[in-house]
């Protein structure tokens, strides 16, 4: 029986029947898809790691052992420890790290992430040289830039864990961002004390 026989061209209900399935249809192609805010959020990712980059550059190597006083951070260690961070964060998504950096890991949870947050703190101290930092943190944001590029929409909703606390692979994402924001303003801050201005400032 066609629909016709039941009901008329115009009448209320099968228009309802049809909007019904256009946003069914919608919303599972959304599903498979992806959000207008991630793109939002690989844009802020993508043009902030460019500046911390472009700064890490700037600054010349025999400032990079600076530090505005005795226990925090270098110049040389802000810049690893944001860049290194996202291999935890990926770990937490389920995705790979470099053997080279993390041999030997645990593979369990939590005492995996504890081990990449311990291996991350000894490797801002021995690693030297600044461009072999620069070629370690571009490497690290490349792979980070992975699933921000190519997560889908529903993927977002996966659970995941942030050391004992309940989150999704989207929150782990935004703290991505969020993370490299906080220490960009910190390593900008660095290189005003330092006399060095943003390259995007000048």
């Amino acid at each position: 029986m066609q629909y016709g026989t039941c009901f008329g061209a115009s009448d209320p209900v099968m228009k309802m029947v049809r909007t019904f399935l256009f946003l069914a249809v919608a919303a599972a192609a959304c599903g498979q898809g992806r959000l207008p805010m991630q793109d939002d959020l690989w844009r802020e990712f993508d043009i902030y790691r460019g500046r911390l980059l472009d700064l890490a550059r700037a600054i010349p190597e025999d400032r990079y052992g600076w530090r505005p006083a005795k226990d925090v951070r270098s110049v040389q260690e802000v810049i690893l420890h944001v860049a290194l961070n996202n291999y935890m964060l990926l770990d937490m998504m389920e995705r790979p790290v470099p053997k080279d950096l993390y041999p030997d890991l645990p593979k369990t949870e939590p005492e995996r992430q504890r081990q990449i947050a311990r291996r991350n703190l000894d490797l801002e101290k021995q690693l030297a040289g600044k461009q072999n930092m620069i070629a370690i943190a571009e490497r690290a944001f490349a792979a980070a830039a992975e699933p921000l590029r190519n997560t889908s929409g529903a993927g977002l909703n996966q659970p995941a864990m942030f050391g004992d606390r309940k989150t999704t692979i989207g929150g782990l994402q935004l703290r991505t961002v969020a993370h490299l924001h906080e220490h960009l303003g910190q390593l900008i801050a660095y290189a005003r004390s330092a006399g060095v201005v943003p390259p995007w400032s000048q």
